[in-house]
């Protein structure tokens, strides 16, 4: 820290110092003016404590977390026709046949485990897993991720119950815009066997896809499946409903029962 003293260099005999307390200064007699300068009361110490408090308050909120409520409802898949009917979707996987390449097979078997594999559930095959994730859209540049679901292989066939769902209560969608929520979802089989990961598309199993880099690549609406979860907190037809339900958009050949995801090919 700097120090400086103040020398007061100045001659104040009497008889050459003349102080004027308005008016001009204009003769060489006045060398002096009496000047009113406020001193402020403020230290070091007390004199900033609104700035302090200010730096205090932001420096707090950089480095505190802010509360998120993750609470989260269960939700029912239920039948989009309006009755509200609880449903067992199922997801179904099929996997490309290379022996009949107009037919895909919802078997293990096709996807390359021998029955001793699958029947003994060897480690290569209760090890193998599929990954849900969720989106907020199906649009790959705008989209946010939100969640993952995980199945594992058990027995022939590798279907799966789809029929419920764990969401935030508190999704500003529910509470603040009183709608409903639009999720999309892809399928990814992760094969402990091979080492391999197959990303699957949401189509029927017939006829047993193939498609072009640029197909893939430009259809990304293969990619997902859909389903609409209804606002929990009110009944309104396709908005909300307190039976806390969810129903699958038929997009891609998907129904109420049944969502489908296969394993293609690239030609």
């Amino acid at each position: 820290m700097l120090k400086y003293k103040i020398l007061n260099r100045y001659d104040i005999s009497a008889d050459k110092l003349v102080s004027v307390e308005s008016g001009p200064t204009g003769y060489q007699q006045i060398l002096g003016k009496a000047i009113a300068i406020p001193f402020s009361t403020r230290t070091r110490d007390n004199g900033y404590s609104d700035l302090v408090n200010e730096f205090f308050l932001t420096e707090k909120s950089k480095i505190t977390n802010t509360f998120t409520d993750n609470e989260t409802f269960k939700f029912r898949s239920a039948s989009s026709d309006g009755s509200e009917t609880l449903i067992d979707t199922k997801l179904k996987i099929w996997f490309y046949d290379e022996t009949n390449p107009n037919f895909a097979q919802n078997n293990y078997l096709t996807a390359g485990f021998t029955s001793d594999e699958i029947n003994f559930k060897f480690n290569n095959f209760k090890n193998s897993f599929f990954r849900l994730d969720f989106y907020d859209s199906n649009n790959q540049r705008e989209q946010n991720y939100l969640f993952s679901e995980f199945f594992y292989p058990d027995k022939n066939p590798p279907e799966f119950s789809f029929n419920r769902i764990f969401y935030k209560k508190e999704d500003p969608k529910f509470v603040n815009d009183n709608t409903f929520i639009e999720l999309y979802f892809d399928v990814t089989f992760f094969d402990a066997k091979t080492g391999l990961v197959k990303n699957l598309i949401n189509l029927p199993p017939t006829p047993n896809p193939s498609l072009t880099l640029d197909q893939y690549n430009s259809n990304t609406n293969l990619r997902y499946a859909k389903i609409k979860i209804l606002n929990p907190y009110f009944d309104q037809p396709s908005v909300g409903s307190l039976n806390k339900i969810f129903y699958v958009e038929s997009v891609n050949g998907n129904t109420d029962s049944q969502i489908n995801f296969s394993e293609f090919k690239i030609i």
